[in-house]
């Protein structure tokens, strides 16, 4: 979009904020987001401002009066379909109480919910809102949102060009860094709220043919999870998400070692390794040394033993020392073995530190992966529940990803050294937890026959 002219940037702007209610676009493609890129447009000369501005008001006003007769016409006949269900098991109460709480103020600042934006005008029409009082607050909330957000990104886009070169390159990556963060958030709120959807669709991958033939098997075989009995819909879920990410990671990791090997990313590599050169400044090799001491062995091992002993002492068990110890003691065996096995050389220049014999798979993205996993894991059983294992996870991998790039800053790793370490390390965490989930499923069916035998040797005859 940022690269249109008018007039087709005033009615793309248009579009997007018109149909994004009706349609509910806003869910995926939220509204403001083509308005503040509309916004720019206009800093950079090719479009102007007030035509701009009306567009967005224009169809964030029409959007929402189509909203609002819709759901006013059609309402109750939306709401037996399947979207309609979707919604009023997702956003439509929260939308129902804001209304009733909030009255017409709930149509003007909701405007500036993305949500909000997208239901609460056909909520209004299927509470019978007087079209005035709708009328009155829509006109209003369109036209403060389009200037707001159209002027918004015309700052931005002004400030933009300006900033950079104050900034630098790095100042670039500490943004990507801040939006990542910000991404990641969104994204655990996002997965945490859905719990039933993911519930649904765990349920049908079991039903799938060739996972309900595995599970048959299981259930009327003795084998590792006990012979002739059901094993647990959480145990299979496991056994289904862990199987997924060894397939998928080990897919990756064999192109990265196909590519490696025939010399088909060295351009990419190079390309990559001196934009870093040319962005790295004092304080982000700083930070960069900070996040990549979270992964090396002086860190690890000590982190590691601290966790285990904490989880004795709370929980009286040991599982913890198990998860760690397995998968760090492998991280560091098979990263030693893989890198001898494929030989490749650190990059010529390393910049900021000395870099190991071999840079195949990056060493700090792999333990880093492997730990912030493995901690994350021993989280989610510490604070059982959904939206606690959800947050230790999004935790996990953020700070993975910070100490896997910090070798790309550095100048000790490639970009493909990191991708195939935290697809390795990925690997090798999804086979860890998995069969450290069949072992301690055998295990207690095990407790359980002995008690079951006990007991029946202690009852009379």
């Amino acid at each position: 979009m940022l690269g249109i002219r008018s007039p087709l940037a005033y009615l793309l702007v248009f579009c997007f904020a018109m149909f994004e209610g009706p349609l509910f676009l806003g869910f995926i493609v939220p509204g403001e987001l083509a308005t503040i890129l509309g916004g720019v447009v206009v800093s950079e000369g090719r479009a102007r401002f007030l035509p701009m501005a009306i567009a967005a008001s224009l169809g964030a006003t029409i959007g929402d009066t189509i909203g609002y007769w819709m759901g006013r016409r059609f309402g109750p006949r939306l709401m037996e379909t399947r979207p309609g269900k979707w919604l009023e098991r997702t956003h439509f109460t929260e939308a129902q109480a804001y209304l009733k709480r909030r009255g017409a103020w709930a149509i003007f600042l909701g405007r500036f919910t993305t949500a909000l934006r997208v239901i609460v005008p056909g909520v209004a029409g299927l509470a019978g809102m007087p079209y005035g009082r709708f009328f009155a607050a829509n006109v209003t909330g369109g036209i403060a949102w389009g200037f707001s957000m159209v002027g918004l990104g015309y700052v931005a886009g002004a400030a933009w060009e300006r900033a950079s070169k104050l900034a630098g390159a790095a100042g670039l990556i500490l943004l990507i860094v801040v939006f990542a963060f910000f991404a990641l958030g969104w994204l655990q709120r996002l997965v945490a709220q859905h719990h039933e959807w993911f519930t649904r669709v765990a349920e049908r991958a079991l039903a799938f043919a060739p996972v309900a033939k595995i599970r048959a098997r299981l259930s009327g075989r003795a084998g590792p999870l006990g012979a002739g009995v059901e094993p647990s819909t959480a145990l299979e879920i496991r056994l289904v998400v862990g199987l997924v990410f060894v397939f998928v990671l080990g897919s990756v990791l064999g192109v990265l070692f196909r590519e490696v090997i025939t010399s088909g990313s060295d351009e990419l590599d190079r390309r990559v390794a001196e934009s870093f050169a040319r962005s790295v400044e004092a304080w982000l090799v700083v930070a960069a040394k900070a996040a990549a001491a979270l992964a090396i062995p002086a860190v690890v091992v000590p982190v590691a033993m601290a966790v285990s002993v904490l989880w004795y002492l709370w929980r009286k068990s040991w599982d913890a020392l198990w998860i760690l110890t397995i998968g760090v003691t492998g991280a560091f065996v098979i990263g030693e073995l893989v890198s001898l096995a494929v030989a490749r050389p650190p990059p010529p220049v390393a910049h900021w530190a000395t870099p190991r014999t071999f840079s195949f798979p990056s060493r700090t993205a792999f333990l880093a992966v492997v730990l912030d996993g493995s901690l994350a894991h021993v989280a989610s059983h510490t604070w059982p529940g959904w939206q606690s294992s959800v947050r230790a996870w999004t935790i996990a991998l953020f700070v993975a990803l910070l100490s896997a790039a910090s070798g790309l800053v550095l100048g000790i790793d490639r970009l493909t050294d990191v991708l195939a370490g935290i697809a390795l390390g990925g690997l090798w965490l999804a086979f860890t937890l998995t069969a450290l989930s069949i072992w301690r499923r055998a295990r207690r069916r095990r407790r359980h026959r002995r008690r079951r035998r006990a007991q029946r040797e202690r009852s009379p005859e």
